[in-house]
């Protein structure tokens, strides 16, 4: 379809002759395909960066969600042992992590592994010009791993155990899975920009 100009108005009396205008078919073209793409940058409206976060968060909460699972055990045993409430004096099964580090700098451990996964999770596939998503995911995984199995260590050599023992050994094994999840995600996102690259 070609899309034509209108012919000019014509001068109101008194003025002089218009001067005469280019009116070549690609520069006619090219005016509207201005205007076009100036009309449809107007109408693109960016959703806020809140509504952004939520429907990437949503979008891939259901495969996300073992990740997001063990996110919340790290902030409330976190939380737990930072709060005001002392858990380690009334832990027979908690005397070697006791001895190990204060209940605050155990809590400060935990709480600052579960906000850093909560940001790689945020942003996951919300900013996909941000390639370091998984990454992310998979180096806190693997310090989730470690803090975890310092908990269920510290709990067999306290020579209680009890129920905490093979709970927390549970979900170090469930970061684990998070940690091969994340690994992999790695690899295609590597793979991509290689492949991009070349």
């Amino acid at each position: 379809m070609h899309a034509a100009l209108p012919d000019p108005a014509p001068m109101p009396p008194g003025f002089g002759p218009r001067e005469p205008v280019d009116r070549s078919p690609a520069l006619e073209a090219a005016m509207v395909l201005t205007v076009l793409r100036l009309h449809a940058s107007a109408r693109t409206v960016r959703p806020p960066l809140w509504r952004r976060l939520w429907r990437g968060v949503i979008g891939h909460f259901r495969l996300r969600f073992p990740e997001w699972w063990a996110m919340g055990e790290l902030l409330l045993f976190g939380w737990t042992l930072y709060s005001a409430v002392p858990v380690f004096a009334v832990s027979p099964n908690m005397t070697v992590m006791a001895a190990w580090m204060s209940e605050e700098t155990w809590g400060e451990c935990f709480l600052a592994v579960a906000a850093i996964r909560f940001a790689a999770l945020a942003v996951n596939g919300t900013f996909r010009g941000f390639r370091f998503s998984p990454h992310i995911r998979a180096a806190s995984s693997f310090v989730a791993i470690f803090l975890w199995l310092q908990v269920s260590w510290a709990m067999l050599l306290s020579g209680v155990g009890g129920t905490g023992l093979r709970t927390y050994a549970w979900v170090a094994a469930l970061e684990l899975f998070n940690f091969i999840c994340a690994i992999r995600d790695t690899g295609r996102v590597e793979g991509r920009r290689a492949g991009d690259a070349g």
